[in-house]
């Protein structure tokens, strides 16, 4: 199994979304994607740091997606309402977003994702 560090990695940024959202949120209408990508990202986070595979693939999306937003958010012109969009974009979406592919993509990581399921009647019990 890969390291239960990776699901640091959404579980930070989903609750640093999640604040961000409840921070900002007095006189500004967000929609319902706004306020659901922190607990989203928290769910990923929480299932990749259970070892649960289908967190593997939703956070191979949300890795890829991080990239997209990130490289889109960089590489847009200047704002005079938002000076350091760019700086955002690259600091909260890129470099997490690439981390998280560095991350998922190790030769470790798919080895433990190829490995076939261990069914729950062959594990060992501690306490029979």
């Amino acid at each position: 199994m890969p390291s239960r560090a990776i699901g640091l990695i959404p579980l930070g940024v989903g609750a640093l979304g999640l604040l961000a959202t409840v921070e900002t949120s007095s006189g500004t209408d967000y929609s319902l994607i706004d306020w659901a990508f922190g607990p989203v990202l928290i769910g990923i986070g929480l299932g990749l740091l259970f070892g649960q595979r289908w967190a593997w693939a939703l956070a191979l999306l949300a890795g890829a997606g991080g990239v997209v937003v990130g490289v889109m958010g960089g590489t847009s012109p200047g704002d005079i309402a938002a000076p350091g969009a760019q700086i955002v974009g690259v600091v909260l979406f890129l470099l997490p977003g690439l981390a998280l592919l560095g991350t998922l993509l190790q030769p470790r990581t798919l080895r433990w994702l190829r490995q076939p399921r261990v069914p729950a009647e062959s594990t060992s019990r501690y306490f029979e």
